[in-house]
Order: C-alpha cells, then structure tokens, then sequence
C-alpha cells in the first residue's frame, strides 16, 4: 500500500512487522466502518498500537497488538523474467478457479501465443475453459492480454488458487505471470499499491 492509501503517513525507516492476520482482525472488527484508523509502531517495535476514532461520538478506542518475530529475509522474493504473463479480469479467473474445483484438486494452465487454457480432471469427469486475447475498448478492465517469451504448462492445487481469488473483490483485472518450474505470480492492482501472491506448481511426482 502506497503512501497515496493514507491520508497521513510518516515512516522514518524500513521497518518490518510480523503481525497475527486472525489476532489482527479480530482488533479491526472493534472499530466502526466510518471511524478514523490509525497505525502506529515504535522505532523498535515489539507491539502495534491500533487507535478508532469517532469524530461525531468524540470517542476513541485504543487496542495493542504484540508483534512475531519474522525473518524478512524468508519473505523476499528476487524479480525474475517470466515466460508468460496473462492479465484477464478477476471475476473470470476467480469463477473458473471454483468451476475447476468441483472436479479435481489442480488446475492445469496451458499458455501458447493465441489462448490460455484452464483445464482439470477428476474422478467425475474432465474440464476446461479455453480464453483467446482481446481489447475491449469501452471496457477496457474486460480485455484478455497475453504476453509470451514461451509457451507454459503448469498445474497449480485448486485449494489454494480458490484462497488467492478471494482478493477478487479488491481489483477488476488480475495478472498472473508464470514461469517454468517456478513459483507463479498473481498480482491485484490497488487503487495506490498492489497484492501479490505466489505460488509454487505440482510438479509430477507430486500428482
């Protein structure tokens, strides 16, 4: 989330934060959906403090959050060059993603320069969605983008792509870039940041 999400932010340097997602919501569900949030940690934090405010009510509620300790090296991931980038809209992706998983557990991507292809097999029968690029001009968050160094077949697990296209709601296109035997990318534009997710692929021993 860039600066531009926050009507003030100050950070006087690098500073990583291990935060409980489950401990972490349960904090955000005590504020009010129109009330002032705002974040605050120490130069050496070992807690965040989570501050409401209700300007009309002249109310405020403060929680602190006790941090983990985690390894940021574990969490960096280098910038690789891809073999195909796919950017198509959120709501077709997450909907084939479900679709898929009611017959199997993966889900097979197939790329080539003229489509993508989502394709599942299962003990009850096989699947698949065949997409080609287009430009939609009136809508352009409608359009189907291809960009290909080579072609690419992977098979990811259908439990945790169901997970990723749960973030659907918070970009109208998705853009998955994929390599081989390599982790992929699934990034959601924000309106100022983005959201990435990776996620490494079966690979055959492991079907």
């Amino acid at each position: 989330m860039d600066a531009g999400c926050f009507q003030e932010y100050r950070c006087d340097r690098d500073l990583v934060l291990g935060l409980d997602l489950e401990s972490l919501g349960k904090i955000l569900k005590q504020g009010n959906s129109d009330d002032y949030l705002t974040i605050i940690a120490e130069d050496t934090p070992d807690k965040l403090l989570v501050v409401f405010e209700d300007k009309k009510k002249d109310r405020i509620s403060e929680f602190e959050l006790k941090l983990m300790d985690i390894d940021s090296d574990v969490l960096s991931i280098d910038d690789m060059d891809n073999d195909c980038s796919i950017t198509l809209p959120s709501a077709e992706f997450a909907k084939i993603a479900r679709d898929m998983k009611t017959l199997s557990e993966s889900l097979q991507i197939l790329v080539t320069k003229d489509s993508v292809k989502f394709a599942a097999e299962g003990t009850i029968g096989n699947g698949s969605v065949i997409l080609k690029p287009h430009t939609d001009m009136d809508q352009p968050d409608e359009s189907i983008r291809i960009d290909l160094n080579q072609p690419v077949n992977l098979t990811f697990g259908a439990k945790y792509l169901n997970d990723i296209v749960k973030a659907s709601t918070l970009s109208p296109t998705v853009t998955i870039k994929l390599t081989d035997k390599a982790p992929a990318l699934f990034e959601y534009r924000l309106p100022s940041g983005y959201l990435r997710y990776y996620l490494a692929p079966k690979f055959e021993d492991e079907e």
